[in-house]
């Protein structure tokens, strides 16, 4: 898949960490919005979760998620458990920002500028007005 190529074969750059940061939002966005269209809720779910770890778009992150949540009918407390172990598997890939998660069984790629543990991770989520909802 092209996005996802775009995330691990060709590392974004720029001179200041926000426009990168920016880029590879977007690209997790895209992924979810394909996800979505192909029916596979757990990766259009899952792309959103580092949306949520202070990379920037936490509020759009948010309206995607509840929206998700909504149409598809998923249980929030189903959810917010699925999330809980999603956490414990963030791996950064290559020291250079690529990390994975495992969400529900499927493997999630996203970049950051920001150095990530699992700990720090979930705290930032579960720091979210949408994590408490769940």
């Amino acid at each position: 898949m092209y996005f996802i190529r775009a995330l691990l074969n060709y590392k974004i750059v720029s001179a200041g960490g926000s426009t990168a940061q920016k880029d590879a939002n977007r690209i997790i966005y895209d992924l979810s919005k394909v996800y979505e269209k192909l029916g596979k809720t757990d990766e259009m779910i899952g792309y959103l979760i580092p949306l949520l770890n202070g990379n920037g778009s936490i509020s759009y992150a948010t309206e995607l998620l509840n929206a998700y949540i909504d149409k598809n009918k998923i249980d929030k407390t189903n959810l917010k458990k699925q999330l809980d172990t999603s956490f414990q598997t963030l791996e950064n890939l290559r020291n250079d920002g690529t990390y994975t998660l495992i969400f529900n069984g499927k493997i999630i790629f996203f970049y950051s500028v920001f150095n990530k543990t699992s700990s720090s991770f979930a705290k930032e989520v579960m720091e979210t007005d949408f994590y408490k909802s769940l």
